[in-house]
């Protein structure tokens, strides 16, 4: 019985995994250009789709003036505060204490404030003028979310400061904008969801020419299922024959439910 028990309830589970409807809508995506990887899921239909990336999205970046090390004192060793204002909201103000005004913290009292916006220290390997650190601040995607900051040196010095002059490592946010099926649309991310039913594009760069992506039917793995019911179906039908001959010679189980 115990037997018979385990082989029919693999039966069971093999015709309840038939159930399961994207089986049979499963599609598989080809896509003739590297500017972006198509992802499918669960909606998505067989088709073809005329595709052009016309821009990606790009986050704002603000990269400051060369700073010796990480540890200088920027503003003498006096307290500082930072001001934020991100997607035109002012955010609470950025206090560094006293001796906590070097290149560091002002990274680590940006990033564990949480607020939009992430800085990191970089050494450009550049140590021509004595200043090869340079911190770099980031927002998000999207064209709204630009971002500022302020510098208030209270009682310090000021000196060297922290300084965002203008250069070319500064980049200005951007949206993501591609064209589908001659529909332009635009989104403040590369990950767009919501233009083809059950598929997510993940946008790398932009296209010279329309591209084209094809979505076929995947049988695989409703086949494999199919399999998996012959397979299971198959075996319960062996073990039945087990135990019911007479002749069985099958150790622990032939024969055992004969009468």
């Amino acid at each position: 019985y115990a037997a018979l028990s385990f082989v029919l309830n693999g039966v069971k589970t093999a015709m309840t995994d038939l159930k399961d409807q994207s089986s049979f809508n499963s599609v598989s995506a080809v896509n003739d250009s590297p500017a972006y990887s198509v992802t499918d899921g669960p909606g998505a239909a067989a088709g073809s789709h005329q595709i052009e990336v016309l821009q990606v999205a790009k986050a704002q970046r603000r990269v400051s003036d060369g700073l010796a090390s990480p540890s200088v004192p920027l503003n003498g060793g006096a307290a500082m505060t930072l001001n934020l204002t991100v997607a035109g909201a002012a955010k609470p103000a950025i206090s560094l204490a006293a001796g906590k005004d070097t290149p560091q913290d002002i990274v680590n009292a940006i990033n564990a404030a949480n607020v939009g916006v992430s800085a990191q220290l970089i050494n450009t390997g550049d140590n021509t003028n004595g200043t090869p650190y340079q911190i770099v601040l980031k927002g998000a995607t999207g064209a709204a979310n630009t971002f500022s900051l302020t510098t208030s040196y209270g009682t310090g010095s000021g000196s060297p400061g922290l300084n965002f002059s203008a250069n070319t490592s500064n980049q200005e946010p951007a949206d993501a904008k591609m064209v589908v099926d001659g529909i332009t649309v635009t989104r403040s991310s590369n990950s767009i969801k919501d233009v083809v039913p059950g598929l997510t594009f993940d946008l790398k760069t932009t296209t010279t020419s329309p591209s084209y992506l094809n979505l076929t039917r995947d049988t695989t793995a409703i086949k494999d299922k199919f399999n998996a019911v012959v397979t299971a179906y198959n075996d319960a039908m062996s073990m039945l024959g087990v135990v019911s001959d007479p002749k069985s010679t099958v150790e622990t189980y032939g024969a055992t439910l004969v009468g």
